[in-house]
């Protein structure tokens, strides 16, 4: 549970924009505590009906206030067109509201309406992708003296609270000098969740997650085409170097984790990484298969105790770097793909890697 110092008061509200930003919620309060909730979303890249579904079951088990729905729009936001990306109805709400009596819980990095707050009072930052903490760590003093003179000349704040730490809750290992971590262990969440049909029997099996990328997708939501195929060898190829390197010689089985960003995968591209994975030796289970069709948004960090899995590798993420330190091994597979990434891709990666380094136990390159 979060530290109760942490808090001014016992109201909070948290804007949500995600399921994992649910998850994080979800495992850091008390029953005692007045939560009021904005979920935050575009319906233009999500399906909001989905989204919600899989957010009520990870957040079932917490006692909610108020809730409120938010449409925005991302492509106004990403533009740098803030107050326009949201509905004005908030907006003129927003001026009633009595802002200060609420401690507030955001990722203002990431959506409109937690950076409108965030202009206003101060905001413990929900984390959402590791570079978000090097980027908040790395916030230039003018930066943040814009920030606060906007909240003075409200008269929302003191001077003094320029020189506070930020608040971050985040569910991986490091410290940043400026900041304040709160972490959670995401790996051991338990919920819950039914599966559509019957797991197999671990028994002597070695599980490995194998987390699917592609190409860089054309917009920040879902469905994208991953062109998956170019990358299969890459895919195969991590999981090869997996298993050298952890010098494994039981059954294999390989779980495939598909991402939300991307078009699932064709029954050919199934088939073609079926039949690869099989050559190695591996048995191969695609999640998909498995989840309620409701579920198929869920973190995959809430899947790794249920599925019982050894080992997790892809490429760079926010996900492997959560999991890195857990009782789960991770590697982040680097070489296999770099080749197909532009400089700019590829700096994303290496910034990925520069939190790795930062890690109290980091993940495993390859």
């Amino acid at each position: 549970m979060l530290e109760n110092n942490i808090f001014e008061n016992k109201k909070l509200l948290a804007i949500i924009d995600s399921p994992i930003n649910a998850l994080m919620l979800s495992q850091v309060l008390e029953s005692n505590f007045e939560l009021h909730i904005i979920y935050v979303f575009d319906p233009k890249r999500k399906n909001v009906t989905e989204y919600m579904e899989t957010m009520k079951l990870i957040l079932s088990g917490i006692p909610i206030a108020s809730e409120r729905l938010i449409e925005i729009d991302s492509d106004k936001f990403w533009e740098g067109r803030v107050k326009e990306s949201v509905d004005h109805g908030f907006l003129v709400d927003l001026k009633k509201a009595n802002i200060d009596s609420f401690t507030i819980i955001g990722n203002y990095k990431n959506n409109p309406v937690a950076k409108i707050l965030f202009e206003m009072t101060e905001m413990i930052f929900l984390y959402h992708s590791a570079n978000e903490l090097q980027e908040i760590a790395d916030d230039k003093l003018s930066f943040k003296l814009k920030t606060f003179i906007k909240r003075i000349l409200n008269g929302k704040l003191k001077l003094a609270a320029l020189f506070k730490k930020q608040i971050i809750i985040s569910p991986i290992r490091i410290q940043f000098p400026s900041l304040k971590t709160i972490h959670v262990d995401l790996v051991k969440a338990q919920y819950g969740i039914q599966f559509d049909r019957k797991l197999p029997e671990k028994g002597d099996f070695v599980h490995i997650m194998l987390l699917i990328t592609g190409d860089e997708p054309v917009h920040p939501g879902d469905a994208n085409p991953s062109n998956f195929l170019k990358y299969l060898e890459a895919h195969v190829r991590s999981v090869q170097l997996v298993l050298r390197s952890e010098n494994l010689k039981a059954q294999i089985r390989v779980f495939v984790k598909e991402h939300k960003s991307y078009l699932p995968l064709t029954k050919e591209e199934r088939g073609a990484l079926t039949k690869d994975l099989r050559e190695i030796g591996c048995e191969v289970i695609f999640v998909n298969d498995i989840l309620p069709k409701t579920l198929r948004v869920i973190p995959g960090e809430m899947l790794l105790s249920f599925l019982k899995i050894d080992i997790l590798t892809g490429e760079a993420s926010a996900f492997l770097l959560n999991c890195a330190g857990s009782s789960v091994s991770c590697y982040i597979s680097v070489t296999q793909f770099s080749s197909f990434r532009t400089k700019e891709e590829e700096g994303r990666t290496q910034a990925f890697l520069h939190i790795n380094q930062m890690l109290t136990k980091p993940a495993n390159v390859i």
